[in-house]
Protein backbone atom coordinates (compact mmCIF):
# COMPACT_ATOMS: atom_id res chain seq x y z
CA UNK A 1 0.00 0.00 0.00
CA UNK A 2 2.88 2.48 0.82
CA UNK A 3 4.66 1.62 -2.40
CA UNK A 4 1.75 2.20 -4.31
CA UNK A 5 1.12 5.62 -3.12
CA UNK A 6 4.46 6.42 -3.41
CA UNK A 7 4.54 5.29 -6.95
CA UNK A 8 0.93 6.97 -7.51
CA UNK A 9 3.08 10.14 -6.19
CA UNK A 10 6.19 9.86 -8.36
CA UNK A 11 3.96 9.34 -11.66
CA UNK A 12 1.72 12.32 -10.59
CA UNK A 13 5.09 14.47 -9.90
CA UNK A 14 6.61 13.31 -13.56
CA UNK A 15 3.58 13.78 -15.34
CA UNK A 16 3.14 16.83 -14.38
CA UNK A 17 6.68 18.04 -15.31
CA UNK A 18 6.09 16.80 -18.66
CA UNK A 19 3.04 18.40 -19.02
CA UNK A 20 3.97 21.45 -18.15
CA UNK A 21 7.24 21.45 -20.53
CA UNK A 22 5.48 20.16 -23.36
CA UNK A 23 2.81 23.19 -22.33
CA UNK A 24 5.72 26.05 -21.91
CA UNK A 25 7.56 24.36 -25.41
CA UNK A 26 4.31 24.73 -27.45
CA UNK A 27 3.76 28.55 -26.22
CA UNK A 28 6.64 29.43 -26.12
CA UNK A 29 7.45 28.19 -29.75
CA UNK A 30 3.82 30.51 -31.23
CA UNK A 31 5.42 33.59 -29.90
CA UNK A 32 5.88 36.41 -32.23
CA UNK A 33 9.11 38.10 -30.75
CA UNK A 34 8.71 40.76 -33.33
CA UNK A 35 5.13 41.61 -32.05
CA UNK A 36 5.96 42.10 -27.84
CA UNK A 37 4.13 44.89 -26.34
CA UNK A 38 6.62 46.09 -23.67
CA UNK A 39 7.29 49.77 -23.32
CA UNK A 40 11.06 50.47 -25.11
CA UNK A 41 10.81 47.08 -27.31
CA UNK A 42 12.24 47.20 -30.52
CA UNK A 43 9.94 46.09 -33.50
CA UNK A 44 11.23 44.93 -37.25
CA UNK A 45 9.36 45.15 -40.09
CA UNK A 46 9.56 42.67 -42.43
CA UNK A 47 8.00 43.30 -46.18
CA UNK A 48 4.70 42.85 -46.61
CA UNK A 49 3.71 42.36 -42.78
CA UNK A 50 2.01 44.72 -39.95
CA UNK A 51 3.59 44.28 -36.71
CA UNK A 52 1.26 44.83 -33.97
CA UNK A 53 1.74 45.47 -30.14
CA UNK A 54 -0.94 45.64 -27.69
CA UNK A 55 -0.55 47.68 -24.41
CA UNK A 56 -2.81 47.27 -21.49
CA UNK A 57 -3.00 50.27 -19.88
CA UNK A 58 -4.43 49.29 -17.13
CA UNK A 59 -1.18 47.18 -16.13
CA UNK A 60 1.67 48.86 -17.22
CA UNK A 61 5.05 47.95 -16.07
CA UNK A 62 6.70 51.36 -16.13
CA UNK A 63 4.68 53.10 -13.88
CA UNK A 64 2.69 53.11 -10.87
CA UNK A 65 1.08 56.17 -11.24
CA UNK A 66 -2.68 56.52 -11.62
CA UNK A 67 -4.22 57.67 -15.35
CA UNK A 68 -5.98 61.09 -14.44
CA UNK A 69 -8.12 63.60 -16.59
CA UNK A 70 -5.51 66.51 -17.38
CA UNK A 71 -7.07 68.97 -15.12
CA UNK A 72 -7.56 66.74 -12.03
CA UNK A 73 -4.05 65.87 -11.20
CA UNK A 74 -3.69 66.70 -7.55
CA UNK A 75 -0.37 64.70 -6.40
CA UNK A 76 2.75 62.88 -7.80
CA UNK A 77 1.40 59.28 -7.96
CA UNK A 78 -1.09 60.74 -10.66
CA UNK A 79 -0.32 61.72 -14.28
CA UNK A 80 -2.40 62.54 -17.02
CA UNK A 81 -0.58 60.35 -19.91
CA UNK A 82 2.14 57.76 -20.42
CA UNK A 83 4.64 57.89 -23.26
CA UNK A 84 5.60 54.39 -24.94
CA UNK A 85 8.74 54.25 -26.61
CA UNK A 86 9.57 52.45 -29.25
CA UNK A 87 12.32 51.17 -31.91
CA UNK A 88 11.50 50.60 -35.64
CA UNK A 89 13.41 48.23 -38.20
CA UNK A 90 12.76 47.66 -41.84
CA UNK A 91 14.18 44.84 -42.98
CA UNK A 92 13.51 43.07 -46.35
CA UNK A 93 12.41 38.98 -45.75
CA UNK A 94 14.84 38.15 -48.40
CA UNK A 95 11.93 37.59 -50.63
CA UNK A 96 11.82 40.58 -52.93
CA UNK A 97 8.12 41.66 -52.20
CA UNK A 98 9.63 45.12 -51.32
CA UNK A 99 10.86 45.72 -55.05
CA UNK A 100 12.26 49.03 -55.23
CA UNK A 101 10.64 50.28 -52.27
CA UNK A 102 13.78 51.86 -50.05
CA UNK A 103 12.98 54.67 -48.11
CA UNK A 104 9.49 55.67 -46.99
CA UNK A 105 6.85 56.89 -44.09
CA UNK A 106 6.42 54.93 -41.05
CA UNK A 107 2.75 54.23 -40.52
CA UNK A 108 1.99 53.37 -36.53
CA UNK A 109 -1.83 53.46 -36.24
CA UNK A 110 -3.52 53.02 -33.14
CA UNK A 111 -6.98 51.63 -31.68
CA UNK A 112 -7.97 52.70 -28.33
CA UNK A 113 -10.60 49.96 -26.85
CA UNK A 114 -11.81 49.50 -23.37
CA UNK A 115 -13.09 46.28 -22.95
CA UNK A 116 -16.70 45.23 -21.30
CA UNK A 117 -17.58 48.81 -21.52
CA UNK A 118 -19.88 48.72 -24.47
CA UNK A 119 -18.59 52.07 -25.20
CA UNK A 120 -18.01 53.33 -28.89
CA UNK A 121 -15.03 54.66 -30.27
CA UNK A 122 -15.98 57.99 -29.94
CA UNK A 123 -16.96 58.10 -26.34
CA UNK A 124 -13.70 56.87 -26.00
CA UNK A 125 -12.20 59.63 -28.38
CA UNK A 126 -14.21 61.85 -26.27
CA UNK A 127 -11.71 61.42 -23.33
CA UNK A 128 -8.13 60.34 -24.30
CA UNK A 129 -6.27 60.81 -27.45
CA UNK A 130 -3.20 59.46 -28.73
CA UNK A 131 -0.24 61.11 -30.65
CA UNK A 132 2.49 59.32 -32.47
CA UNK A 133 5.64 61.25 -32.95
CA UNK A 134 3.99 64.51 -31.93
CA UNK A 135 1.96 64.37 -35.43
CA UNK A 136 5.20 64.49 -37.55
CA UNK A 137 6.05 61.97 -40.50
CA UNK A 138 8.49 58.95 -39.57
CA UNK A 139 10.60 58.29 -42.40
CA UNK A 140 11.99 55.52 -42.31
CA UNK A 141 14.88 53.26 -44.35
CA UNK A 142 15.33 49.79 -45.50
CA UNK A 143 18.01 47.98 -43.85
CA UNK A 144 18.67 51.48 -42.57
CA UNK A 145 18.97 52.83 -38.77
CA UNK A 146 16.15 52.20 -36.15
CA UNK A 147 13.90 54.54 -36.03
CA UNK A 148 12.73 56.10 -32.60
CA UNK A 149 8.84 56.26 -32.15
CA UNK A 150 7.25 57.92 -29.27
CA UNK A 151 3.50 57.38 -28.42
CA UNK A 152 1.69 59.52 -26.12
CA UNK A 153 -1.99 58.27 -24.17
CA UNK A 154 -3.27 61.48 -23.13
CA UNK A 155 -6.66 60.96 -20.47
CA UNK A 156 -7.65 64.60 -22.17
CA UNK A 157 -11.37 64.95 -21.09
CA UNK A 158 -13.73 63.43 -17.89
CA UNK A 159 -16.51 61.15 -18.91
CA UNK A 160 -19.57 63.10 -19.86
CA UNK A 161 -21.73 61.28 -17.44
CA UNK A 162 -21.11 58.70 -14.35
CA UNK A 163 -22.79 56.11 -16.45
CA UNK A 164 -19.79 56.70 -18.59
CA UNK A 165 -16.98 57.04 -15.97
CA UNK A 166 -18.61 53.44 -14.50
CA UNK A 167 -17.75 51.83 -17.90
CA UNK A 168 -14.30 53.16 -18.23
CA UNK A 169 -13.32 52.38 -14.32
CA UNK A 170 -14.86 49.12 -14.70
CA UNK A 171 -13.12 48.34 -17.96
CA UNK A 172 -9.75 47.58 -19.32
CA UNK A 173 -8.43 50.61 -21.52
CA UNK A 174 -6.38 48.95 -23.64
CA UNK A 175 -4.01 50.67 -26.98
CA UNK A 176 -3.45 48.09 -29.86
CA UNK A 177 -0.87 49.92 -32.10
CA UNK A 178 -0.17 48.37 -35.95
CA UNK A 179 2.99 49.56 -37.35
CA UNK A 180 3.72 49.48 -41.49
CA UNK A 181 5.67 51.63 -43.87
CA UNK A 182 3.43 52.90 -46.29
CA UNK A 183 4.65 51.29 -50.23
CA UNK A 184 3.16 54.12 -52.24
CA UNK A 185 4.40 57.28 -50.72
CA UNK A 186 8.62 57.74 -50.25
CA UNK A 187 9.62 60.65 -48.22
CA UNK A 188 10.89 63.28 -50.14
Amino acid sequence: MKTTKIFSAVTLVLLLLVLTTFTYAYWAGDLNVNAASANGQTLTIGSGENVKTLIEVTDVADTTKLLVPVDRVVNENQVSSYTYDYKVNWYDADDATVGSLEKTDLIVTPVLTITNSGLTAEQILEMFTVTVNEGKAIPITLSGDQVNVSVVLTFKNEPASKAIYDKVVNGKLNLALTFAVNPEAPTE
